[in-house]
This record gives C-alpha cells, structure tokens and sequence, in this order.
C-alpha cells in the first residue's frame, strides 16, 4: 500500500478528518484474516489493529502503545500524518515507546531459522534446546512456521521479541509457543496474542513438523478464546477502561493438554464438527444422515424391483409350503402356523383354511416385506417343531456365524429383555409406518407413510440403539477403510468405519441362512441374493442397516469390504445392477439427496473449501478407483461432490464364491 503526502496547508479541516478517517480503512485493507494461498496453506495474519500498526509502523513501536496514541492523534487538530505526529510527539517529550524487532531481510531470519534432520532441530548448527530461555515463559521460545514449513523460534521478550518479529510481520501457518530438549520437542503450543492462531494452524504445525522431532511423551496444548468476538470488540475500543478490560476477558480461555496422536485425532473430529457440519450431519442416533438416507431409497429400490429376485423367493417359499402341507397333523406346527398367517394376513386363519391361506400368501401374494418377515418366524419357531435335527442351532453353517465377535451383549444394542419388551409394545411411539433405517421424524415425507394400504396389519417396530463409543472423524474412518483394518469385533469394526448402526448383526438371519444352505442347498450366489434382498427389508422397517445384515456374509466366506458408500454394490446382483428401476434410483438420488440435505450457503462453501484445502495440505488422499458407471453416478451425487466426499468401491477378491460385479 502507498501513502501519499499532501502538503498541510492545501487541506482544510474537514478533509483532515477525512484523512483521519481513511486511516481505519487503510489499516482494514492490510489486515490479513485466515485464509488460502495456492499451497492450501492456512495462512494467518495479524490479529488486532494495534498488531497492524505495529507492522506498518517503520519504528515498529509496541502495538498496545501504538493503539493508545492512535485514538489520542485521532481526536487532535493535527495535519501530520500518524507515524509523523508520533515522532514529533517523542522528540517533544523525550519519552520513546518501546521498540519491537522485527526481522525483514533472510540474514536477519536465517539466525533464528530452525532446521530438522535426522529426528533432531538444529539451531545455529547445534541441537536446539530452550530449556535455558528466560522469556516470557521460561523454557519455552516463540516460534513461527512460513507458508513454506520453514520453522523460526525465538526466545520471547514481552516488550522486544514477539511472534510478530520471527518473520516481520508476515502471514505464517502456524505460530505458538514450542518447548525443545535436546532437539527433540517437548511441547507444541498456540500461544500467540499478535496472531490467536486457531486449531488448523496448531494442527498443520503438527502435521508438517516431522513426527520424529517430537519425544516419545511430548504434549500438545491448544489454547482457545472463551470469548474471541467480545475481546477483540473490547481490546480495539477507543475506550481505555474498556481496552483494559478486554486485556482481562482475553485472559479467559480454554485450555487442552494432549498427546500428538491424541491431538491428531481430536483435531479431525472438531474440524469435522465445527466447518463441516452441513456436511456430516448426523442423525438422532449418531449415524451420518446421508448413509441413513442412501440406505433407505436403495432399499425401496431394491424391493420395488422384485421381479429380478422373485424367482428366488417364491422358490423358497415353494420349499416351505411343501414342508408345511407334509406336516399338516403336526399340531404344535399347525397353532404356530395359524397366528402367524393372522399377523402377517390379517385374515381370520382357522385350522381348516390355514393350509390354502398358506399357499396364497406364499406362492400368490406380492407382499414381499411380509414374506420376508414371515421367513424369521418360520426357521425360528415354527421348522424346530417339524424338523429337530435341521432346526437352525443344530446345523454347522448357524454355529460358524454365530460367533462372539458378531453376537456378544457388547456388539449389539440394549439387553435381550428390553429388546424383547420393545418387540410386544403397542404404543404408537414404538410404532412406525415409514421406510428405512432413519428415525420417524427424520425421514423424508415420500417415506414417510410407505406402509400404508398395505396387505394386513404390518406395522414393523423401529429399533434404534445408539452405539456406545465415540465415533471417529471421517478422515480417521477412511484411513480405516483404506487400510482395510480388521477390528477385533464387530462394535470395534462399527466404530472404526463409522457405520450406520441400528442394532447390531441380525441375529433372525444366521437362523434362515443356516437352514437355507445345509438343508434347502441353496447355492452361494443363491445365498447372496438372499442376503440382498433379506437387508433391504430390514433396512426398510428400521432392524437393521444392511451392513449389520451383510457382515454374516463374510462368515460364509464370502468376500466383502467395506469402503463407506458403496460396499452394497457388492451385494447387488448383477441383474438388479442392469435392471431399469435400478438404474433411475442411481439417477434419481441426487436430487432426493439435495432435497433433504440442505444446499451450502456461500459461505458454507468457502468454509468448506478451505477445510478441503488444509485436508489436502496434510495429504490426505482422495480415493478415485471406482468404475466408470460409479464415477458417473458420483457425479450426480452433487450434494457430496461439491463436498469432495471420497465415494469409491474398493477392490476385493471374490475367492471363487461370487461373480465378479458387472
């Protein structure tokens, strides 16, 4: 910026005040906000006009004095310009501010420049070590990361060397207060009144300061303003008493002690939290409000285009209705049978008529929510009673999936006796006609009332248990999918992917599986498709999402991977895949996505752009190996791919179970 000289005497009094008055514009034009610059750096720049006036000042007077003369030059008569007045003043008084250094030129900087090799900071060619510094903190010494990971640390000197000094006022990337031994950081922190780096400059300082320049027991302090706004609002008045007293509020902070990964990963999930959330929205029971809503509309996808698997299921049914009709004096069978073609039917079922009520709601009616409903009941209660050796918990396949590490009380929702009491509550609370794994009052009008004028009375129950942990920030989450980390079980796998949980694995299905395989011999593609469909009908009455119904899969060996949005596609049978009502959910979905997620504002796309930015200045990577029919679709998911949400299906081996996905 360049100001130009006006001779006094050609102003009159009125253009000097605007004169005056063009000064707070001018300091406003050189204030430099956090921001990005072409490296995706998070650049930060002087916090408060006493900063900016120290920086332009060409004496570099102490800031908080500056500040104090500004307001008093302001309201005099004077025709000098600031920095003149102010000069003119000292010569007057013989009292002089104190004079900040401030280093401009490289040999000035290259003296404090810290440089890492070998897992060590070397200062001046010397390991570098503050534990003799007697500034401001003892043992400790300002320090400054550039634009370009160069570190400068400084012992700090209230009055003398501040954070501004380190690289002459400058926008840097990070900036605080650093402990070192030996070489070797002790404590990082963001310490800095001149610049109040925030959480994505600590972090980045962090992150681009090699690991191994850090002890083993180092410890990372982020200091936050409990009240930014008001402090500022407060410290840049033209009021001294009220500049005092925002000296006494900026004092007022939060302050966090932790260790590098644990600060690492809080820092993901804050970013996440505070500049994301119109992104990773979340529903009331923790699950990401898109996965939800996706696994909602490909469930009705899926079940509106039964006449791909219809085939499969009647054929199944046939198997039942036969096992139903050759025990037909069976009593025990025959009572089990009646009330549950009542609940299913709503019809009146007797002992007379049970049998051709049977044969039309198994083999001619096209309710399939029910059938598949009915599928439960009937391998769990009702095929013990025919047939005690096939029963499921004496079959080999049921005690291979049926495994701690899927079923203990851990992995699953509440206790098996509230569960139980929730499944025979009538109160409409508990009661649902809506579609999907989403809570009622979250899920989308078009859903809402999908149940209605169906076949009988079905009403299914929603359950929704929030999984205890805490969930880990998409950055984290994706690191675990990419890496295809096996968790020890399935709450741990839950928790580290950041899976929509509803309840855990599906239990009923280890029950129908089990006897399907060893006793139906269905085959392994057979399975699969059965699997498909039986996880959109748990998906659609709120059981179950579909991965707590697919995980059985992998304990038939089958393969599977999870790679956040689109591990269902390793489910989808290639005939659903090429299939027309498929193929108009794919084009469809993105806007029933941007209906009811909402759109960003501009300033939620700047926030977001720069979150994007500092991901990819810590290199994170986005994953792009889908195919060419799934890139399509991802960019109609418009909703996530102006969010830059990595999508992808990963690479998986079949092991000669499942044909390879079209």
């Amino acid at each position: 910026m360049t100001f130009v000289k006006v001779k006094a005497d050609l102003l009159t009094p009125a253009q000097h005040l605007i004169a005056k008055q063009r000064w707070k514009k001018a300091l406003d034009a050189v204030r430099s906000n956090v921001r990005q610059d072409n490296a995706s750096v998070p650049l930060l720049g002087l916090s408060e006009t006493a900063y900016h006036l120290e920086k332009l000042d060409p004496q570099h007077r102490r800031g908080k004095n500056l500040i104090e003369e500004f307001n008093i030059w302001k309201k005099s008569n004077t025709t000098q310009n600031f920095f003149d007045w102010l000069n003119t003043k000292e010569e007057r008084t013989g009292k002089l501010l104190p004079r900040m250094v401030y280093r401009v030129s490289d040999e000035e900087r290259e003296k404090i420049h810290a440089q890492w090799r070998d897992g060590l900071l070397f200062l001046d060619g010397k390991p570098c070590d503050t534990t003799e510094y007697k500034g401001k903190i003892p043992g400790f010494a300002a320090y400054s990361l550039s634009a370009n990971n160069q570190l400068f640390l400084a012992e700090h000197q209230a009055r003398r060397d501040v954070h501004a000094s380190l690289q002459g006022g400058n926008r840097v990337s990070a900036t605080g207060m650093i402990k070192v031994k030996q070489g070797k950081i002790a404590v990082l922190t963001n310490f800095s009144g001149h610049y109040h780096p925030g959480l994505k400059n600590l972090v980045y300082a962090v992150k681009n300061i090699p690991a191994d320049c850090f002890l083993a027991d180092s410890k990372i302090v982020f200091q936050e303003l409990k009240f930014p706004r008001l402090t500022k609002w407060l410290r840049e008045s033209k009021y001294r008493f009220l500049r005092e007293i925002g000296g006494k509020v900026s004092k007022q902070f939060i302050e966090l002690t932790m260790s590098r990964k644990e600060f690492i990963s809080f820092a993901e999930k804050k970013l996440e939290k505070d500049n994301n959330k119109f992104i990773y929205k979340r529903d009331t029971k923790n699950n990401r409000y898109e996965n939800t809503l996706f696994e909602s509309h490909l469930a009705k996808a899926i079940l509106d285009n039964d006449e791909t698997w219809r085939p499969l299921i009647l054929k199944i049914n046939q198997w039942i209705y036969d096992i139903i009709k050759d025990n037909q004096q069976n009593k025990k069978m025959v009572s089990l049978i009646v009330d549950s073609l009542k609940e299913h039917t709503g019809l009146s079922v007797n002992k007379k008529n049970f049998l051709t009520i049977a044969e039309q709601f198994l083999l001619k009616s096209n309710n399939w929510v029910n059938l598949i409903l009915f599928h439960g009941i009937f391998f769990e209660k009702i095929y013990p009673k025919i047939d005690k050796e096939g029963a499921y918990y004496n079959l080999a396949a049921y005690k291979k999936i049926r495994t701690d590490d899927l079923f203990a009380p851990e992995n699953r929702g509440p206790t098996v006796s509230l569960k139980r009491g929730l499944d025979k509550c009538k109160h409409p609370f508990y009661r649902s006609s809506a579609w999907g794994i989403m809570p009622d009052v979250e899920t989308p009008a078009e859903l809402s009332h999908y149940f209605e004028n169906q076949p009988g009375e079905h009403r299914p129950s929603k359950y929704f248990y929030k999984l205890k942990g805490e969930r880990l920030s998409y950055e984290e989450a994706q690191k675990n999918r990419d890496s295809k980390h096996q968790a020890i079980t399935f709450r741990e796998e839950m928790i580290g992917r950041d899976i929509s949980f509803i309840s855990g694995a599906s239990g009923t299905t280890t029950k129908i599986i089990a006897p399907l395989k060893e006793k139906m011999n269905l085959t392994d593609i057979e399975l699969k498709e059965y699997l498909m469909v039986r996880g959109a009908v748990l998906t659609a009455c709120g059981h179950h999402s579909m991965y707590e119904c697919m995980i059985l899969a992998r304990k038939l060996e089958f393969s599977i991977e999870y790679n956040h949005g689109f591990y269902h596609n390793q489910f989808i049978t290639p005939a659903v895949r090429e299939s027309k009502p498929y193929k108009e959910f794919l084009d469809s979905y993105s806007s029933v996505a941007e209906a009811h997620i909402p759109k960003l504002s501009e300033n939620e796309t700047r926030m977001h752009q720069t979150y994007v930015n500092v991901q990819r200045a810590m290199g994170i990577k986005k994953i792009s190996n889908a195919s060419t029919n799934e890139k399509t679709f991802m960019s109609r998911f418009s909703f996530l791919t102006k969010r830059d949400t990595p999508y992808s299906v990963p690479e998986y081996e079949d092991k000669g179970h499942i044909n390879r996905p079209s």
